[in-house]
């Protein structure tokens, strides 16, 4: 079976290398606008497309993708599950003639049928599906990706493919970047996230000088977002942003189920919270039980130290 894979510039995409090598037989990747990416000594083929600009444009990726779709014909087109590949790969998949799943949190071949997993119900049960339309387009969600998995060492073979602009009915007139938040929380290797905890949204001022202190993407429960604290890009969870960083801080947040489900791909989870029996300790790594408001300070100003 045969896989063409959209590698980003991302903390993860290490780990989906290693992923897609170890379960299809024929693999190859692609990258666009990404030229200094580091590529691990693997022998799969690679095609780089030199796109100037290698911030999001669907029009542009829809071209690219399609092209090398076409062109490599896979059973599987397998990408990270996130909001711009989730904006153009459902109407490239249709296009295609190709199923298509997201959310995907396990992929595996048995006896060359190709099975998938996905959580329902904000993670309180999860689907297991047998593919029987190929190809097929999946989009996984990062938090998905084991850690351990070796690639196969070889000599890459890597292949530049020029891309020139073209008009499109989508033109982009500026890119604001919100004051709220200095990292973006899905490639973020550190994050740290306020819940009702944390009392009112002013009180995120402590988060973000905690962030500041270890070089942290600044997060949020849904809790908070509904509330009008912070604008929804900070969520974190099952219907915000799923994340895998090295190190999750969740300071004031209890552990609602989509809140835990969101954060499964952390390596290490560190839990501030006032209350002993909040369901966040039972999926931390380490728990501090007392006062955000007391704990925060102290703990930028051993960190400021380092």
């Amino acid at each position: 079976m045969k896989a063409l894979v959209f590698i980003e510039s991302s903390s993860d995409y290490f780990k989906l290398i290693r992923y897609a090598q170890s379960l299809f037989e024929e693999v190859c990747f692609f990258t666009i606008g990404s030229e200094d990416m580091l590529w691990p000594d693997i022998s799969s083929p690679i095609f780089r497309v030199l796109k100037k600009d290698s911030s999001y444009h669907p029009c542009y990726f829809s071209k690219i993708v399609s092209d090398l779709y076409d062109q490599e014909k896979p059973d599987v087109l397998l990408a990270l599950d996130h909001s711009s590949n989730r904006d153009f790969l459902p109407g490239l998949s249709m296009s295609k003639k190709a199923s298509f799943f997201s959310d995907v949190s396990e992929v595996r071949l048995q006896d060359h049928s190709l099975f998938i997993q996905k959580p329902l119900y904000t993670g309180k049960l999860s689907a297991q599906l047998k593919v029987l339309q190929k190809p097929c387009v999946i989009l996984l969600n990062p938090s998905a990706l084991p850690l351990t998995q070796k690639y196969e060492k070889g000599t890459p073979q890597i292949q530049d493919i020029p891309f020139e602009p073209f008009d499109t009915p989508i033109k982009k007139i500026t890119r604001v970047q919100s004051s709220q938040v200095k990292k973006q929380i899905n490639s973020a290797e550190k994050i740290v996230s306020g819940g009702r905890g944390m009392g009112e949204a002013k009180n995120f001022e402590l988060l973000e000088k905690l962030a500041e202190t270890i070089s942290a993407a600044v997060g949020a429960s849904r809790a908070v977002v509904d509330a009008g604290w912070v604008p929804h890009h900070m969520q974190v969870g099952q219907t915000g942003t799923l994340v895998s960083p090295k190190l999750y801080i969740a300071c004031g947040i209890s552990g609602a189920i989509q809140h835990l489900v969101g954060i499964q791909g952390a390596q290490v989870i560190v839990a501030i919270n006032k209350d002993a029996s909040a369901p966040i300790f039972k999926k931390s790594n380490y728990g501090l039980v007392g006062d955000v408001f007391e704990i925060i300070p102290a703990l930028i100003k051993e960190l400021s130290k380092a």
